[in-house]
């Protein structure tokens, strides 16, 4: 989908325009749509740290709202995420926590271009499969596009019986 092109989702803003704030207020539909039809980052393009926002989903046992709320106060410690490029195939990153002045860094991935499970095409694909990270989270996946220059939408899976289960969306603002 082209930056110029409307989001087709009920509003006149273009996805050069929408902010990470603006993924808050639409509609899982919506960031369906918008998910879809974004572009597919290159590995290179993701380098450095990018703020994150949760945007959609839920974390049991709460409701959307409420997890949302959850996630995204100012006590959470999740901030966002790091990206370390070796090559143009291949990614290194990790999430990244504050709690108080002090920075952590945790929930290392290797990241790389491959088909998505949602959508038609690939996605920069977080994959959390290493040893050095606890059992739960290396069920975890994050399929990422780009909607514009420095906006990214992300959902999270959890492999659950070998099956992949959604999570939530994320925005990476950098």
């Amino acid at each position: 989908m082209a930056a110029t092109e409307e989001t087709g989702v009920g509003t006149d803003l273009t996805l050069a325009e929408l902010t990470a704030k603006d993924l808050q207020q639409r509609s899982e539909v919506e960031i369906d749509e918008i998910y879809r039809e974004s572009d597919t980052p290159e590995v290179q393009e993701l380098e450095g740290r990018y703020h994150g926002t949760v945007v959609s989903g839920s974390v049991f046992p709460f409701d959307v709202d409420g997890a949302l709320h959850l996630i995204n106060n100012p006590w959470m410690p999740w901030k966002g995420k790091k990206f370390y490029p070796i090559d143009d195939e291949e990614a290194r990153g990790c999430n990244w926590y504050e709690v108080g002045p002090m920075e952590r860094n945790g929930y290392r991935f290797v990241g790389r271009q491959t088909p998505a499970i949602y959508g038609l095409n690939d996605a920069y694909v977080a994959d959390y499969d290493l040893p050095d990270n606890p059992g739960a989270v290396q069920s975890v996946r994050d399929e990422i596009k780009r909607v514009r220059e420095g906006l990214y939408l992300g959902r999270t899976y959890m492999r659950i019986r070998g099956e992949h289960q959604f999570v939530m969306y994320f925005a990476l603002d950098g």
